[in-house]
């Protein structure tokens, strides 16, 4: 038998458990209401209170056992219903959970559409001859590119619809061959009235492509009314393909006002579609 210096850990009805200096866990029977929990008392150290204090190893380890459970389920919760708060936002959001990845994306519901003409035709380049009073200009551009489209917003005033776009009206389109050198063809269309002839091309050289050119005259003829637009003259193969679009484009063209246009022509260029785009106001 051996005693020993112990505090109060535990109180029951008979008995209590005592801590010794040693880390050791001992029964010892008490009178009831003898001892406060934390009171140092001599203890006896028997086989009764090696296997009390077993056992009390035992309840402490399927303590920590429980609560380490109790944790992770809260986690579990945690992170289940806070994903479906977060799918409620309007915002992507993402989630990492073990290793897994959820992602929630808002979907927005309008989807940019894009005119098939315009991309077709944004990967066409032209050459355009511009005549003016006393001077003419040689101007080679991509038909629908980004220069364009400047310059279309540029000639918005006043807040107007734009204008000189493939999505306005079509108020004529119409296949022409190119005829030779010097003859002279008609546009049948009454509120423009167009003609055109097919001359040598002033830019001809050893080293260029361009031998002739096609020499548009415009001239506006609806009386009280402005016109906003563009003509596109698309160049063909001698199969009628569209190898490339030469526009033209028109602001406010008032009544009366004539203009001229020469388009330098590819030696593979066998016809022409003239198609008009805008509007009368």
């Amino acid at each position: 038998m051996n005693e020993k210096s112990a505090s109060v850990v535990e109180i029951h009805k008979n008995y209590c458990i005592a801590v010794t200096c040693d880390g050791q866990f001992l029964k010892q029977e008490i009178t009831a209401g003898t001892y406060e929990i934390g009171d140092s008392i001599i203890v006896t150290a028997e086989k009764e209170n090696k296997r009390a204090a077993e056992k009390f190893d035992i309840y402490r380890i399927v303590y920590r056992v429980a609560a380490g459970f109790a944790i992770v389920a809260v986690v579990v919760f945690g992170a289940y219903f806070g994903i479906h708060i977060l799918r409620s936002g309007d915002k992507p959001v993402t989630v990492v959970l073990q290793d897994s990845v959820l992602t929630e994306t808002a979907l927005d519901p309008t989807k940019e559409k894009t005119d098939g003409n315009e991309i077709a035709a944004g990967q066409e380049d032209s050459v355009l001859l511009k005549q003016q009073p006393g001077q003419s200009q040689l101007r080679q551009e991509s038909v629908v590119d980004e220069d364009d489209g400047m310059l279309l917003e540029k000639m918005q005033e006043g807040g107007e619809p734009a204008q000189g776009s493939n999505e306005a009206p079509i108020l004529y389109k119409g296949l022409h061959n190119i005829s030779d050198t010097g003859e002279l063809g008609l546009i049948d269309y009454e509120d423009i009235k167009i003609d055109y002839s097919i001359k040598e091309s002033k830019t001809k050289s050893g080293a260029s492509p361009f031998e002739k050119s096609i020499l548009f005259n415009f001239m506006h003829n609806k009386k009280d009314y402005f016109f906003n637009g563009n003509i596109d003259a698309v160049l063909n193969d001698a199969n009628s393909s569209a190898i490339r679009t030469v526009r033209m484009l028109f602001e406010n063209y008032e009544y009366g006002a004539k203009r001229t246009e020469e388009v330098a022509l590819e030696n593979d260029e066998k016809s022409f579609t003239l198609v008009i785009y805008g509007s009368f106001n």
